[in-house]
């Protein structure tokens, strides 16, 4: 009887928050990618895996990495971080900022360079689908076709960046 009491009709009324944003501006997105781009990255380089080769040199008393004493992996935090690096460019796109679509561009392809790398054949073309087109089972790419895609994805990103900086500029 005591929890039929405790109901009412009034329930969203009364669970809306006040202080919660319905929308998020794409400076937030962008840093959010970005600082989670990096911190991935430079943990990724002490913990044994491919972008470690970097530091290559300094492993020399780590007897786990020279002994091939590697564990399983996944790529599941990278397609995370992927997709905050999609939720900043479709919101760019939306509002027409340019600015942010290029970085985007940029983050999007250096994360699935470093996924591609790691794994080789991934899924590419299809991946970050899930929302958009309800693509849970997105279809492997190979590697040698998702490199081109790649470059033009950057070559666009330049081309973005090189129109706002206008001519004479650095990447124009």
């Amino acid at each position: 009887m005591l929890l039929v009491g405790g109901c009412t009709t009034r329930f969203n009324a009364i669970n809306l928050n006040p202080n919660q944003a319905e929308t998020t501006n794409d400076i937030y997105y962008m840093t959010k990618a970005i600082v989670s781009t990096a911190y991935d990255y430079q943990n990724e380089a002490y913990m044994g895996r491919p972008a470690e080769a970097g530091r290559y040199i300094t492993l020399v008393r780590n007897e786990g990495d020279d002994n091939f004493g590697w564990s399983a992996g996944s790529w599941d935090g990278d397609y995370l971080r992927l997709t905050t690096v999609k939720a900043l460019q479709d919101q760019a796109t939306q509002e027409n900022a340019d600015q942010y679509v290029a970085i985007a561009e940029i983050l999007y392809v250096f994360n699935f360079a470093y996924i591609t790398d790691r794994w080789g054949d991934i899924p590419y073309s299809q991946a970050l689908l899930s929302k958009d087109q309800q693509i849970i089972h997105p279809a492997y790419d190979q590697q040698k076709d998702i490199y081109p895609d790649m470059l033009a994805k950057l070559q666009d990103a330049n081309d973005k960046l090189g129109k706002m900086l206008g001519p004479g500029s650095i990447v124009g």
